[in-house]
């Protein structure tokens, strides 16, 4: 009896010790693309927090991305296209393009290398990250179009930035929760200045880019093409595809390039007609979702103007805008 039993023992101590040894063994492993990245020194590693870490340098580029290391502030800049995230090592506060975001866990510097969260960094960066728990496999995507940006976190009385442009809550709202008058001419402004109408192999084009706006706000907006013949045609984010015609939709935000294949001749143009405005997402009771809209038209002469829900139109100065770089048909 005493020898079965010893034997039992040692067959369960056996056992223990193969099922440790197997975990201990199972490495983390990084696939990017559906290529699985070898590290030669420092290796990924599970932080005190479950979150997988890795060396800034080796992820950032294979992702596509350049890496600089700030010694004096201890800072890692990641940069991909238009996105540039930065790190301090021991800081749960990151940036990207300027807006304060916060992980759970920190960046850190080890065995000579400054190791970042990997699920943070990849998707401030814009690709999908997902974690296989039964093989410690860590799935990177980047697709051709960058995922969305997290919605950074913003306090009461915390400016943050949004492509460059400062935003505050305690300031830049007004009593109904909509964004001012002031800031919705700063955004709008910007807006209008990243419209173009160009010309590109041999078609016209409209190109735009959004500017990024708070969580909570979104643009609207209209672009009506008058024609000398008497008829007009209008490019908004309005258009309902089951019932209109999607040749003339523009979406109302990130980048868009849209061919105006109903013009073959920019002599056909009489004048342009343009209308932006931010608008809060969630309606705002009894009142107007917006503060105002910026307008810019060449009928008798180029004008660009801001006209509030209440009070006077507000005409820009002569030079204000560049027409000549909206204007390149």
């Amino acid at each position: 009896m005493k020898k079965r039993i010893a034997i039992l023992i040692i067959i369960l101590i056996v056992t223990s010790v193969g099922l440790w040894a197997n975990e201990a063994t199972l490495p983390l492993r990084i696939v990017v693309n559906n290529e699985r990245i070898y590290f030669p020194d420092a290796q990924p590693f599970s932080d005190m927090n479950n979150r997988i870490q890795v060396p800034v340098r080796f992820i950032a580029e294979e992702l596509g991305a350049e890496v600089q290391w700030e010694q004096s502030e201890q800072k890692v800049t990641i940069t991909l296209g238009n996105r540039t995230v930065e790190l301090k090592i021991d800081k749960k506060e990151y940036m990207i393009n300027n807006q304060k975001y916060t992980m759970d866990t920190k960046a850190v510097a080890k065995e000579g290398r400054s190791f970042v969260p990997i699920r943070f960094v990849s998707e401030a960066l814009g690709a999908e990250v997902e974690w296989n728990q039964n093989i410690t496999t860590v799935y990177i995507t980047m697709g051709a179009t960058p995922a969305p940006l997290p919605q950074p976190i913003i306090n009461e009385d915390e400016t943050v930035y949004f492509d460059g442009i400062s935003f505050n809550p305690s300031s830049d709202l007004d009593e109904y929760g909509r964004m001012n008058e002031e800031k919705s001419q700063e955004f709008l402004i910007k807006l209008a200045e990243q419209i173009k109408f160009v010309k590109e192999d041999g078609e016209y084009v409209i190109k735009g880019t959004y500017p990024e706006l708070p969580p909570g706000y979104e643009y609207g907006s209209g672009i009506r093409i008058y024609m000398k013949n008497g008829r007009s045609y209008v490019y908004n984010p309005l258009i309902n595809p089951r019932t209109q015609n999607m040749d003339f939709y523009i979406p109302r935000e990130g980048s868009f390039t849209k061919v105006v294949d109903v013009i073959d001749d920019v002599e056909e143009i009489d004048t342009f007609s343009i209308g932006f405005g931010i608008y809060n997402i969630e309606p705002v009771s009894g009142k107007d979702s917006n503060t105002g809209a910026l307008g810019i038209s060449t009928w008798e002469g180029n004008r660009i103007y801001f006209a509030p829900i209440t009070g006077s139109t507000i005409y820009y100065e002569d030079g204000f805008f560049d027409f000549d770089e909206m204007f390149q048909w």
